[in-house]
């Protein structure tokens, strides 16, 4: 390729930058200003520490210890300072000082460290069965010198006590979860391990209160659910955010119609979350039966017409 080829290559690359960032300027409705604080605050950076962990720090300042065959979080975390960017912002608009915060499907920590460092008079309580994250996780929770009692526990919420065989992947490092048969052979090798399962009826026997249920458990949102029947009657105002994955769902063998009948019974009402501003927007279930994935949907209760009163 010689020189002439390369510039021009470079000066369409440029073109197609600057219609990106354009357009992305459109859709945000967003202002210089607020770019240039952006990238002001966050100067991607990352930090090899040995023994396969590299530092980086999100843009709302908060550290974390990151695998580095992680090929998911960690680019994403290193190179923009932020990961799923809706519930990121949503989180960050709602969040207060007393609340209760739940990860079911913590890996390293991301959400746990994000909630821990913004609460102060609540809780968080953090659970992950991918011993490699679990170990991230409190790390991460340490490094981040995190104000309120934060617990994590390397156990797999699930329906009931038990067991369960686990997948840990190598380089889809977020998306280990409960195994359901052996994959051909590709890059994304993985390891199985047996770990303990929990409902988190058991676990929050005592009637704990809980103001947000993040669940993000590769397909088996379900099981987490049917062992949570007591726990979401016990706290009417809980707002659940949950990945949804039809093909996660069905490889775990769950039908998605079981999941919307679960929350529709319940009076749930489903949003979805603005990547722009985290801002939450009320859709109907045949929204979400329609679409394969959707990175992040809020159910909630209407509240009632005493406590609106």
């Amino acid at each position: 390729m010689n020189e002439q080829t390369v510039r021009n290559l470079i000066r369409e690359e440029l073109k197609n930058i600057a219609a990106i960032l354009r357009e992305e300027l459109r859709a945000n409705n967003a202002n210089i200003e607020e770019k240039i604080e952006y990238y002001t605050n966050h100067l991607p950076f990352a930090t090899y520490l040995g023994e396969d962990i590299v530092l980086t720090k999100s843009y709302f300042n908060v550290m974390y210890l990151v695998n580095s065959h992680d090929s998911i979080v960690a680019p994403y975390l290193i190179k923009n300072g932020v990961y799923e960017t809706e519930l990121t912002k949503y989180l960050l608009r709602t969040i207060k000082p007393d609340s209760v915060f739940v990860d079911i499907g913590a890996n390293i920590g991301y959400y746990t460290c994000l909630a821990a460092k913004r609460i102060n008079a609540g809780k968080v309580f953090a659970f992950e069965a991918n011993e490699t994250a679990y170990q991230l996780l409190q790390r991460n929770i340490m490094i981040n010198w995190v104000d309120c009692p934060t617990k994590a526990e390397f156990i797999a919420v699930s329906d009931k006590r038990g067991e369960v065989v686990f997948k840990n992947y190598k380089y889809k490092f977020v998306n280990s979860q409960f195994f359901t048969g052996e994959e051909g052979e590709d890059i994304n090798s993985y390891d199985v391990k047996t770990v303990p399962t929990i409902s988190l009826d058991e676990y929050f026997a005592d009637g704990q209160k809980i103001d947000f249920l993040k669940v993000d458990v590769e397909g088996a949102e379900y099981k987490v659910l049917q062992g949570a029947t007591q726990t979401l009657a016990n706290n009417p105002g809980i707002q659940i955010l949950m990945e949804w994955s039809a093909n996660q769902l069905k490889q775990q063998g769950e039908n998605p119609a079981d999941i919307i009948n679960f929350f529709q019974q319940r009076g749930f009402r489903p949003s979805i979350l603005d990547w722009r501003d985290g801002s939450a927007t009320e859709v109907d279930y045949d929204y979400v039966s329609g679409k394969e994935y959707i990175c992040s949907v809020r159910l909630q209760k209407a509240p009632s017409a005493e406590s609106a009163g």
